[in-house]
């Protein structure tokens, strides 16, 4: 299994609830496609580089986990059609 890191920007308008939700189903993505988490850390609001479908700020979440490649091809299938999830970058670790 490789580690990989991802950043997932967020609509700045959800709420902590909504947002707590989200990343449980992300969790639950990776767990049943046979990976792990690791961690996840959420950075917080900050202000976007340029304005993402009319958003000028997103809140920020980096999660760490373990995983096939397959598992990134399911991640990214399900990012593309999650409303709340603005931009997302999966990085393989070394």
């Amino acid at each position: 299994m490789r580690e990989y890191e991802m950043v997932l920007i967020f609509n700045p308008d959800l709420e902590e609830e909504a947002l707590s939700s989200s990343l449980e189903k992300l969790t639950g993505w990776i767990d049943s496609n046979g990976g792990s988490v690791i961690s996840q850390e959420q950075w917080g609001r900050k202000r976007l580089a340029y304005p993402i479908r009319s958003f000028r700020q997103g809140i920020y979440v980096l999660a760490r986990y373990n995983g096939e490649s397959k598992l990134n091809q399911e991640l990214e299938a399900n990012l593309k059609f999650a409303e709340e999830v603005l931009r997302y970058l999966v990085v393989k670790k070394e």
